[in-house]
């Protein structure tokens, strides 16, 4: 199997001794996503936390020995209380040097959040950046629907957009096309949930993502190669590594 890559994490979080377990697990790549535990009181805290990301966090994971993937956007919880212009502007001034738009989408649905996101999902298709796209953990079924609504309505193409933390029961509301984020964490999914969803629905299996959301709250770092392992015992080592690597190199472009 070609090295781990977890295309959804918030390490800039994690201490530097935790990049290097997983440089030795055989990661080749994890992606640090822009999100803050508060909401920004302006576009400021958010042009620092992207220099963060783009900046320092790219040299750490390097110096890791990690290929270095970091993401820039406003996250649903993190649309500044004033100044919703000038945050856009910033994503508009960093996106170029960061390699995803993400994390980003909708958390309650609010007019705020999809304008929001309508405005990133604009620079994503213009820059050529894939997405990440959060589903909230309260009433996911409806926000899912109204941001594939928004997504439908872009231009983006639907193999640059990565739908993430969907459930069983929401893998196959998901059109065809889009990457299917299924977070292996406390809370959200199992190993044992991914293999019965791999096991159950063979014809996603080129479009599932395994991800660790890995950051401030209790998760796992190993997560996306421990399930890789538990896949192991139901499916051959390709399939296995599609969920935990390729598919994962396909919507990054790595």
């Amino acid at each position: 199997m070609a090295g781990y890559v977890d295309p959804h994490s918030h390490h800039q979080f994690s201490n530097f001794s935790t990049l290097r377990v997983l440089a030795e697990a055989g990661y080749s790549a994890v992606a640090c996503l822009a999100y803050l535990p508060v909401r920004p009181s302006s576009h400021h805290t958010l042009r620092d936390l992207f220099e963060w990301l783009v900046d320092a966090e790219t040299e750490r994971l390097r110096r890791a020995g990690l290929r270095p993937i970091v993401g820039v956007g406003i996250h649903p919880r993190n649309v500044p209380r004033t100044g919703r212009s000038d945050a856009l502007a910033v994503v508009e001034e960093f996106l170029p040097e960061a390699q995803v738009l993400g994390e980003v989408g909708l958390e309650t649905g609010l007019l705020s959040e999809r304008e929001v996101f309508e405005a990133q999902l604009k620079l994503a298709d213009r820059m050529d950046k894939p997405v990440v796209v959060h589903t909230p953990r309260t009433d996911k079924a409806a926000v899912l629907r109204g941001e594939l609504r928004i997504l439908e309505g872009s231009s983006l193409q639907r193999e640059r957009v990565l739908v993430d933390h969907l459930t069983p029961g929401l893998v196959g509301a998901v059109p065809e096309g889009y990457f299917l984020g299924l977070t292996v964490q406390p809370g959200k999914l199992s190993e044992e949930d991914v293999l019965r969803i791999a096991s159950e629905n063979p014809d996603l299996l080129d479009r599932l993502v395994v991800d660790s959301d890995c950051g401030r709250d209790e998760s796992d770092p190993l997560a996306v190669m421990k399930t890789a392992q538990h896949l192991l015992l139901a499916l051959d080592p390709e399939r296995a590594s599609a969920l935990a690597s390729e598919n994962a190199r396909r919507l990054l472009g790595i």
